[in-house]
């Protein structure tokens, strides 16, 4: 069964922009008279409260239209960046928010059968999203949503019941998705606080986390604070091979975008870094360029770091790769097989307490860089070889946990995503 002929969403919906106000009304505390307000870094891809304004509202309760009530559909209207302008939020409770003048609220017409987390999950579906996107991409400066734009998305005419079952349905992958990337936070910050555990005590010959307290004669003080006494203090070239084992990625004018070509040797970059893959991106280098800058080359088991912007992300090589070399972005690190635990190292020099060291050696303003003189002046645990792999196994055990649930997380939305094609157009029907 088909739906019948689509009709407008303009034809269910009003639009009401946020309201203004003066420095002068803002507090910092709750109290007669003041309210929260919502602004556009409330609006994620969920309501976020952590920073959350108020302000005093002088002559009673504010005008009806600058309160996010419930059922009312938040939409970020004015915004530097295209893709931010029309993304939405629904308020599922009366909480006495008012909301800002860069924003816009959707809601359903008195009278009208239009169920609102039904509306709400049409504005945030893809298809819509690209769709106010495109809109203003033409415009210049400030992005504005243009509310013609939004009333003239075209809606399925679907009774109320099935738009209710087909929120229920979104709603219900929303709480999966939601409940997933909590799993995920935690796991990561569980593995960041073990990691650091472990590199301070270690593990003893029973798999246990050294107790520094219970055992305090086990541990003896350092630089890094109190370690085993087995432990030493080192720079990162006691886990390096003597001869280029740690390579910043050549001068930028040994290699530019000039240079490259579309086949032959990678020339590999902080984008496959950040995306933890070797087979992303797409700049070459031609063979007798390649053989000019081949003391660059990457390696099985080489890690590679991030050196500008987003700082300290490793990378280990691993087969299947193409060969190819650094470039300017990356700095090359190759363990000594014989006493480095590869996986280990990886772990290290993602540390907190690597990363510790390295935000205070870091040079720059806005963007940090590092280079190879502020890598090798970070002191780093030396821990014998088999603790070291021991330390790498605890730690996979739970990147493997991580990555399980990342996994999960994109069959969701790639659920989700299917199923809005499907439902919200009326493509398919569901049963009440």
């Amino acid at each position: 069964m088909q739906a019948e002929a689509d009709q407008t969403l303009g034809r269910l919906i009003t639009l009401d922009r946020g309201m203004s106000w003066e420095a002068s009304q803002e507090r910092e505390q709750s109290e007669r008279g003041v309210f929260p307000v919502l602004r556009i870094p409330n609006i994620q891809d969920h309501l976020v409260l952590d920073d959350l304004l108020r302000i005093r509202v002088f002559g009673g309760i504010p005008a009806e239209r600058y309160r996010a009530t419930l059922g009312t559909i938040l939409m970020v209207a004015s915004n530097g960046n295209p893709k931010r302008v029309g993304n939405a939020v629904f308020i599922d409770e009366d909480a006495g928010f008012l909301f800002a003048s860069f924003l816009m609220a959707a809601r359903i017409r008195e009278g009208v059968e239009a169920h609102p987390k039904f509306v709400y999950h049409l504005i945030e579906s893809p298809q819509v999203q690209d769709l106010i996107t495109r809109s203003v991409q033409g415009s210049t400066g400030l992005k504005n949503l243009s509310e013609a734009t939004i009333t003239g998305i075209r809606v399925p005419r679907l009774s109320f019941a099935e738009q209710r079952r087909i929120a229920e349905i979104l709603d219900t992958l929303d709480v999966a998705i939601r409940k997933t990337e909590q799993v995920i936070a935690k796991l990561q910050q569980m593995k960041q606080g073990l990691l650091n555990d472990l590199l301070t005590r270690g593990i003893d010959e029973h798999s246990q986390l050294r107790d520094p307290i219970a055992h305090s004669e086990q541990f003896k003080d350092s630089p890094l604070g109190r370690i085993p006494k087995e432990w030493e203090v080192c720079g990162i070239d006691h886990y390096l091979v003597e001869r280029d084992g740690l390579k910043p990625g050549p001068f930028g004018s040994s290699i530019t975008k000039s240079m490259y070509t579309t086949s032959g040797y990678r020339v590999y970059g902080q984008e496959q870094v950040i995306a933890g893959r070797l087979d992303v991106g797409d700049y070459y280098i031609s063979s007798s360029r390649y053989n000019e800058l081949n003391v660059f080359a990457v390696a099985e088991h080489d890690i590679l770091i991030s050196l500008v912007g987003t700082v300290g992300r490793a990378l280990v090589v691993r087969e299947p790769f193409e060969p190819g070399i650094i470039n300017p972005r990356l700095m090359r690190l190759r363990p000594c097989l014989g006493t480095t635990d590869v996986e280990f190292l990886k772990y290290v020099v993602t540390s907190p307490i690597m990363r510790r060291q390295l935000e205070r050696f870091a040079t720059g303003g806005t963007m940090p860089v590092l280079n190879g003189t502020i890598v090798r002046k970070v002191r780093l645990p030396l821990i014998p070889r088999q603790e070291q792999s021991h330390i790498a196994k605890v730690l996979d055990e739970i990147a493997v946990k991580c990555e399980h649930e990342i996994e999960g997380l994109a069959k969701l939305h790639s659920l989700k995503q299917g199923l809005m094609d499907d439902l919200l157009t009326g493509l398919v029907r569901v049963n009440v």
